[in-house]
């Protein structure tokens, strides 16, 4: 019986000390739920938070309404502070927005960076460039070589070549790249940046290569430039691309455009001679003293062919049998000078038949050398007799040989260049039947050997004391030639360079071949519009000092495409001075100027303004002009501080750069917390549940493209 009663006593332990123990672990588990739960609805309740704030975040975004995107937008400025730091550079970037219940008591709160991608060097496009040719695409933008060396940076644009990196991270799979360097470049890389070719008011770029004279036309005019200005540019647009050297012509409703190309061009005239009158007994003699010519200029760096190149209009000359006509009329002259009165009329009739009127051809292989003149002299001058005569006096035209100037390529027996070159005997010389048909005017064209019009000018007429010529030999009309002391083969006395603007009184000495550039061929940067001439004296498009052309650049593109989106261009609005720093030619000096000068409405701002009242803008100015102030050649083009070197900087970073954004990353921490002390702080101890999560947003696709949740 006591053995039973053990044995009940022992069971009945044991079951107590089972239930004690499935109730010990029922509240166990009853407690692990109810913190498993607690933990998961703080959670969720810090996720929410934190989505308020992303939410937040792309509604700025969203309703940025700026032409251009920058640190002082609302998407970047509202969140910003100094109570955490998000991005890890241990620098606070961000503030706690408070969400409080009902009661007011703190319950959350959330804080966001928003980063702009355009700002980050995009490790899919950046590198593989050469400093020594360039590109003047994002290939020629550096993948940090001053922090990881040039190697790991072949690395990294090496690995792409078997294919892209999708995500910024992935930069670790490049060999020799590990945690350590992604660590340092993580701030500073993306893989989604892009843009879209659009100018500040949202419009799409034109393609400077394909672009018609009427689209040019319309655009230049659309900025404000009087019609004959915007066709003149247009059209020297195209001859800057055109290979065929040819200056091409469009006719508008008041006159015909010619494009500046790479072409020789008329650049001094010397039409009116001095007449000495003789009298030789009842004869009287006037007499053309010296030789007319007309001068051409090359002022191009290489030789141009002109053999078979024609001069017509306004020179008239005689050919035929010259030798037979010189040889009668100094016959008639000498028996004229002896007294002989009575010259039979068929001698006259006979040497005038042999007169035929042409135009001057240029013989065939005939080169000007680069930055010289090619001069064409005067091989005949004109005697005029009269011979008292009833019922008219009788007059009789005689054809002397000269060679005047001397020291000229070529000699022509010029009759006439203009009807003023006829001098006072004009009247008399249209009573002979030759001499009124040959229509003489002040026009002057210049035709190739294929027979394309190369120049048409018109001109004013000379005196007997000096020769016309030009200033800017690219210019044609009648007011762009000026009174010029002779200078036959050599610089006009009206060469003036630096009338213009862009030369110093003393450097167009050495630097104003530096004006003339047409490349025939394709453009391969925005920046090559610098050299387009307005078709005013020594005038290109003016970019870097007084900026008054500045506006075209925001309106153009080089890419073959513009309608496609163009990757990795950065945005020098919201770049650090790192990524800047991976630009061409921009070092640490020029990255600060950059920075200090913020915010760009548009690309061409990042010139700055040359001698501007602004510190900053004048700052910048000086930074990015520097290679054109020190004396030294850094486009080995032999010239020294030219224009293009003044441009240097900004021609190689131009297609590279924006200033308008489409990709952003939102980092966000969202914190449950409990204000327990009351003090209206949050105190470590008090935070209950964080999440922090990283959001790709494409504001053009109005979509999140990528996530990470970190926490």
């Amino acid at each position: 019986m006591r053995n039973k009663k053990g044995v009940s006593i022992v069971v009945a332990l044991m079951i107590l000390l089972i239930l004690f123990l499935f109730t010990g672990m029922l509240l166990f588990f009853f407690k692990f739920w109810e913190r498993s739960s607690y933990k998961r609805f703080t959670g969720k309740a810090a996720y929410r938070f934190a989505m308020m704030g992303v939410d937040t975040a792309i509604w700025e975004l969203d309703n940025d309404d700026t032409e251009y995107d920058a640190f002082t937008d609302r998407w970047r400025a509202y969140f910003e502070g100094d109570d955490i730091d998000l991005n890890g550079d241990e620098v606070p970037d961000a503030r706690w927005f408070y969400i409080t219940d009902n009661t007011g008591a703190v319950i959350g709160r959330y804080a966001v960076l928003v980063e702009d991608e355009s700002g980050k060097i995009n490790i899919n496009y950046a590198g593989g460039g050469d400093m020594s040719w360039p590109t003047y695409t994002v290939q020629d933008i550096g993948v940090f070589s001053n922090i990881i060396g040039e190697h790991r940076a072949w690395q990294i644009v090496d690995y792409r070549r078997g294919r892209r990196y999708a995500v910024p991270s992935d930069i670790k799979l490049a060999d020799g790249i590990g945690e350590g360097i992604y660590q340092k470049l993580r701030n500073y890389i993306t893989t989604f940046s892009y843009d879209l070719n659009t100018n500040r008011y949202g419009e799409r770029r034109i393609n400077l290569n394909n672009a018609s004279f009427e689209t040019l036309l319309q655009v230049l005019g659309n900025l404000g430039y009087e019609e004959s200005v915007a066709g003149q540019i247009a059209v020297n647009i195209i001859a800057y691309r055109d290979t065929s050297r040819v200056p091409p012509q469009y006719h508008t409703e008041k006159q015909v455009l010619f494009g500046v190309n790479k072409t020789p061009y008329f650049n001094e005239i010397e039409a009116v001679k001095p007449w000495k009158a003789q009298v030789e007994g009842k004869t009287i003699m006037l007499r053309e003293i010296g030789g007319q010519f007309i001068e051409i200029f090359n002022p191009y760096p290489e030789p141009l062919d002109i053999g078979n190149w024609c001069i017509t209009g306004v020179v008239t000359l005689f050919s035929g049998s010259g030798g037979e006509v010189y040889q009668e009329s100094l016959d008639i002259f000498d028996e004229v000078v002896g007294g002989e009165t009575d010259i039979a009329p068929e001698r006259v009739k006979s040497a005038m038949e042999r007169v035929v009127s042409s135009s001057i051809v240029i013989p065939k292989g005939t080169v000007i050398q680069p930055y010289s003149y090619y001069t064409i002299g005067d091989s005949m001058s004109i005697t005029i007799v009269i011979i008292p005569a009833k019922p008219v006096p009788v007059i009789i035209p005689l054809f002397v040989p000269i060679r005047d100037p001397k020291g000229c390529q070529q000699y022509e027996p010029m009759l006439a260049v203009n009807p003023g070159s006829l001098g006072f005997i004009a009247d008399v010389l249209h009573k002979i039947p030759l001499f009124a048909k040959l229509g003489l005017d002040f026009t002057m064209r210049l035709y190739d050997g294929n027979d394309n019009l190369i120049e048409e000018t018109e001109y004013i007429v000379d005196t007997p004391l000096n020769t016309v010529g030009k200033n800017d030999p690219r210019m044609s009309g009648i007011f762009d030639w000026y009174p010029n002391k002779p200078t036959p083969g050599g610089p006009n006395i009206t060469f003036q360079p630096w009338i213009g603007g862009e030369f110093g009184l003393t450097d167009w000495i050495l630097n104003w071949p530096t004006a003339f550039m047409v490349k025939n061929d394709r453009f391969v940067s925005v920046s090559e519009l610098s050299f387009i001439h307005k078709k005013e004296h020594w005038k290109t498009l003016d970019f870097w000092k007084h900026g008054d052309d500045r506006k075209v650049i925001d309106y153009f593109t080089v890419v073959e495409n513009p309608g496609a989106p163009s990757y990795g261009r950065l945005n020098i609005n919201t770049s650090s001075e790192t990524a800047l720093m991976c630009l061409p030619l921009v070092d640490k000096d020029v990255a600060g100027t950059i920075i200090n000068a913020r915010p760009y409405k548009d690309i061409s701002e990042v010139l700055g303004v040359y001698d501007d009242g602004s510190p900053s803008q004048a700052h910048l100015s000086r930074e990015m002009t520097k290679y054109g102030f020190n004396f030294r050649d850094n486009t080995m083009d032999l010239f020294i501080d030219e224009e293009r070197e003044k441009e240097l900087v900004f021609s190689r970073i131009i297609d590279l750069i924006t200033v308008r954004s489409n990709v952003f990353k939102v980092i966000a921490v969202g914190q449950k917390v409990q204000d327990i002390n009351n003090n209206g702080k949050i105190e470590d101890e008090e935070i209950i549940a964080d999440k922090k999560g990283v959001f790709w947003y494409d504001r053009n696709k109005k979509k999140v493209i990528y996530r990470r949740e970190i926490q």
